[in-house]
């Protein structure tokens, strides 16, 4: 003979799922658009040409960080 099965276990795994589903939606209905960071105002600015390439610099001693300009006119960035 076949025993019957047990539904409360169907019943409660439906409930958490749907508690689930509606917690995620919850979540993402409440985000707001995150600030957009601008800087005022930048200095120390160098610009430098290294090996035909052009970087700029910002900032002094330990603080300074550097990086390759976008704009950069040296022809090997033009190849295609």
């Amino acid at each position: 003979m076949i025993k019957p099965i047990d539904p409360r276990p169907v019943i409660v795994l439906s409930a958490l799922t749907g508690l689930l589903i509606v917690g995620l939606v919850a979540s993402c209905a409440d985000q707001k658009p995150q600030e957009e960071v601008v800087v005022e105002e930048i200095s120390n600015i160098t610009e430098y040409t290294y090996q035909g390439c052009e970087y700029v610099k910002v900032g002094v001693g330990t603080r300074a960080w550097g990086s390759h300009k976008g704009n950069c006119k040296n022809p090997i960035h033009k190849q295609q």
